[in-house]
């Protein structure tokens, strides 16, 4: 069996620059232990009470140094297999985060394969048995078989979901397990392995065979994240979209061959041409309201579409009528803001006022 490798999906740049409620995602060469996972991973806050943290000095600690010597943030942490056949790990912070400010993920080097698993070996619908602890387990698992068989038909109810399970040991009745699954007490333990009942149906008759899934095999050494969070609490994870990239020069260089004069983009599917020079006489329409407001009425666009925060303008005399400065009706010292109101998808009030009035 090859050695276990690590490696962060997140890109360096988001690392660096980290929403507070993000989650962190690694890629590993194998599905790891599923029962080492919250023993063996820690993140922590890289301030210590003499000073900063060398975060070089993570690699010569072990998991049980670090949870006693510093304060760890509570985290969720999931193994899956993606689209991709990949095998990815992601770990999620329960609390928030501070604010710029630096954390380290360390991944101790007892970090293994899965070695020990459960197989559902007969069934009748998407019930599974999650395997919590086996990490110091005394199964026989090399002459011995285990097998946790559902011995009752479901009964749920909405304060509760009652299943029987009996241990088998070499097809022998062993020990019997009542088991409510919307309790807290919904684990099965024996000879040093837990097992979690998950809050759904499981079939009368269906079995649960825990299995060796091979040799442990751990890092070669610790694996440590090192992670810089973003200066403002108002900046959100993205859900629900692949992991980012770095843009590169070719990158910027393809969108600004798409740039109209003007900077817009070009768009010619289902909406506006940018580069029809007449695109803002068939989009935008102005009526005045007033010596100081005027409305702004779209036609394709709606008001969703535009980002209000980001508009430009230059400032000069009414019309470039620049004698107006010699009769006294204008100065540039006078300075002015805009104010804006949207009144519907499709009409936007502006407002022009000086900042002392």
């Amino acid at each position: 069996m090859t050695d276990l490798t690590i490696k962060v999906v997140n890109p360096e740049d988001e690392l660096q620059s980290f929403p507070l409620q993000q989650s962190i995602i690694l890629e590993t060469s194998d599905l790891l232990e599923d029962s080492l996972i919250y023993s063996n991973i820690a993140l922590l806050r890289e301030v210590q009470e003499y000073g900063l943290l060398n975060t070089a000095d993570l690699y010569n600690f072990n998991i049980g140094y670090v949870k006693e010597t510093f304060s760890t943030i509570p985290l969720d942490i999931i193994l899956f297999k993606d689209e991709s056949d990949r095998y990815l790990v992601k770990i999620t912070p329960k609390e928030t985060l501070s604010p710029s400010s630096k954390y380290a993920l360390f991944l101790d080097k007892d970090l293994s394969y899965e070695h020990i698993s459960i197989k559902k070996t007969v069934s009748f619908g998407p019930s599974s048995l999650t395997l919590l602890d086996s990490e110091n387990n005394n199964l026989s698992l090399d002459t011995n078989t285990y097998v946790l068989k559902v011995i009752s038909d479901p009964f749920i109810t909405p304060t509760s979901n009652i299943i029987k399970f009996r241990l088998y040991i070499n097809g022998q009745p062993d020990k019997l397990f009542t088991i409510d699954a919307k309790s807290s007490k919904k684990t099965i333990s024996f000879s040093n392995v837990k097992v979690e009942v998950k809050d759904t149906a499981y079939g009368l008759g269906e079995e649960f065979e825990i299995i060796d899934s091979g040799t442990s095999k751990p890092l070669n050494q610790n694996f440590v994240v090192s992670i810089k969070t973003v200066l403002s609490s108002k900046i959100k994870p993205l859900e629900n979209v692949n992991p980012s990239q770095k843009v590169s020069n070719q990158d910027i260089l393809d969108f600004y061959t798409q740039l109209n004069t003007e900077g817009r983009p070009v768009t010619t599917t289902g909406g506006i041409n940018f580069k029809e020079p007449s695109w803002i006489n068939n989009e935008i329409r102005i009526e005045y309201a007033g010596y100081n407001k005027f409305l702004l009425h779209l036609n394709n666009l709606d008001t969703s579409e535009l980002d209000l925060d980001a508009i430009t303008y230059r400032e000069g005399p009414a019309y470039n009528k620049f004698d107006l400065e010699l009769l006294g009706l204008y100065s540039e010292k006078d300075k002015f803001n805009i104010i804006t109101e949207i009144l519907d998808d499709k009409t936007i009030l502006f407002i022009l006022e000086g900042e002392d009035t």
